[in-house]
Parts: C-alpha cells; structure tokens; sequence
C-alpha cells in the first residue's frame, strides 16, 4: 500500500494544481498541470461494469492508466467521452488505459451501463457510487482527470473539459510516457 496519506495527497495536490483550472477547446493548445516529482496515486481497486478488476497505485498493471471522474449528469463529461474514446483507440493498448469511474448515485448504475452502451465506449468504466474513490483524489469538480505512470504514481493532472485526441494531446501523452518510462 502507498504510504502517502489522504491529507498529504489533497496538500500536494492543492499545492500543484492552480486554483482555476480553465476547460480547453478544441481550438487550444492541450494541457494538464505536470507534477514534478510524482507522487503516489492512492490505491484503487475496482470492479469495472464490464466485470474486469482496475488497479491503480500499488499493484497495478504496468501500463499509464488515465483515471477520468466523471457523472452522467454532467455536461461537460458527457462531451468529452468521444474524445476519451477516440485517445484510447490511438494509444497503444499495453501501455495505456482509459479508466472512467462514474460518480452517479447506486440507484444509476443501470442509467451509467446505458449510457456506456449508447456511446459505444470501449474503454474502462467504473462505478464509485459513495464517491469514496473521487473523494480519494480530491475530485470536486467534475470532469477531474488524472495520468498515473506504470509504478502507480500521478504525473499529471486536469480539472474540466478536454479535447483528448488531438495532436497536441498525443504529443503530451508521449512526451510523458517517455519521460516516465
């Protein structure tokens, strides 16, 4: 288990992050807040709503996981699962995943496999309907994604709305995935 408490994680994030964190466009240079050095990510273990088990932090997959919170009440979350899809359909399966985890009530979790289903995404969703894992991460706001590297630490992060699949993205996804490798 990650030694880094929950009050030390929240404190490094606070600190790193800027305190308005603007949503970017499909016009705008992409971007997430960069840690440096990384910390760990607390741990995650999830039953996904395809039935596979998530593990992000200590004992995950030795892969780049981008943990994405979301709801389906929220527009701007619901705009963005194209693109998160469109990302994950351009990274190499091995080395990167989408990973979703919606925040919706318990009582949702049907509206959230029909909304899943409905998209067609293919990648990772989860269900945290008591918000414990969001609350783990610090994610007020949704959407609040975050990049783990493959030893399960976070090296970056954004709060609202991005366009994931452009070229400037993909640009920034390699250039991390090279410089945590």
């Amino acid at each position: 288990m990650n030694t880094v408490s929950k009050r030390e994680f929240l404190t490094m994030l606070a600190v790193s992050m800027p305190a308005v964190a603007l949503a970017q466009t499909s016009d705008q240079e992409f971007d997430m807040v960069e840690f440096e050095p990384p910390f760990p990510a607390p741990d995650i273990d999830i039953i996904g709503i395809e039935g596979k088990q998530h593990i992000v932090g200590e004992g995950q997959d030795h892969k780049f996981i981008l943990l994405n919170f979301w709801a389906t009440w929220c527009p701007p979350c619901i705009n963005e699962m194209p693109s998160l899809q469109a990302l994950q359909d351009q990274m190499d399966p091995v080395n990167f995943q989408v990973l979703a985890i919606s925040s919706d009530a318990w009582k949702d979790r049907d509206r959230v496999k029909k909304f899943v289903e409905d998209l067609g995404l293919r990648f990772s969703v989860a269900h945290d309907s008591d918000s414990v894992i969001s609350r783990a991460y610090g994610a007020r706001e949704f959407p609040s994604t975050y990049l783990i590297n493959p030893v399960g630490e976070v090296v970056a992060a954004a709060k609202g709305e991005r366009v994931w699949h452009t070229e400037s993205a993909l640009s920034f996804f390699t250039k991390i995935m090279e410089q945590n490798a």
